[in-house]
């Protein structure tokens, strides 16, 4: 995030989300980092219910074994530029255009 301390980052996350009832992440490991990192940081999390789209696209697309980003976009026939699949802003974007 522009070259900022993860401290920093962490508590912008926090100030800018400050009644969140969800965590949406694409793996169970992305969530534990992500805990661990707020954690280590003297940053509470406030009371929340994860959701883990992995676990979600892989039920409905991967017969309940877990699929990846890149597969699943691939599986529903969504384009998608191969060097921004891992920001996540493209991610969203792609999830978005998907629902429309």
């Amino acid at each position: 995030m522009q070259g900022k301390s993860e401290e920093t980052v962490l508590r912008s996350f926090a100030q800018t989300f400050p009644q969140y009832h969800y965590i949406v992440v694409w793996t169970k490991d992305t969530y534990e980092l992500f805990k661990r990192d707020m954690s280590n940081n003297g940053i509470l999390l406030k009371r929340h219910k994860v959701i883990v789209m992995q676990e979600i696209i892989g039920i409905i697309a991967g017969k309940g074994k877990p699929i990846g980003f890149e597969d699943a976009l691939k599986c529903a026939g969504i384009e998608y530029a191969p060097n921004f699949l891992h920001y996540s802003k493209h991610d969203a974007s792609y999830l978005y255009r998907r629902k429309l």
